[in-house]
């Protein structure tokens, strides 16, 4: 392939890589948000029947255990807290990303191009 079609077909993966990527991160967030949903349901039922088997326990046992519950329900709640934060960075890159993409096409060519052509010498 000569220098010319080369870089021609790095720009046009790298036009085609931006609806890709947008599709990519999509389906990451929605992947995340499901598996989050279903942790916290997950997790509220553990509760009620973590709760439901401390009711037959000593006094002092059933304080400890709803402490552990009430631990990893809080537990529960930071981690959907830090994945949405992720998201929101993942979102917050991608549009830069986009937008820097928009802005200094040729640029972005050429560095996909010097990319590949490092990624090619790097891997024989």
């Amino acid at each position: 392939m000569d220098l010319r079609t080369q870089t021609h077909a790095q720009a046009s993966s790298a036009a085609a890589g931006s609806s890709n990527a947008d599709r990519l991160a999509g389906t990451a967030a929605s992947t995340v948000h499901d598996v989050m949903e279903k942790v916290g349901s997950a997790v509220g039922e553990t509760a009620d029947k973590v709760k439901q088997a401390a009711a037959r326990l000593p006094r002092d046992s059933r304080d400890a255990v709803y402490g552990a519950v009430h631990a990893a329900t809080t537990a529960a709640g930071t981690l959907a807290d830090k994945v949405e934060d992720l998201k929101q960075k993942q979102q917050h890159l991608l549009q830069t990303t986009t937008d820097y993409v928009s802005a200094n096409p040729l640029k972005s060519v050429g560095f996909a191009f010097v990319a590949g052509w490092l990624f090619a010498h790097i891997t024989r």
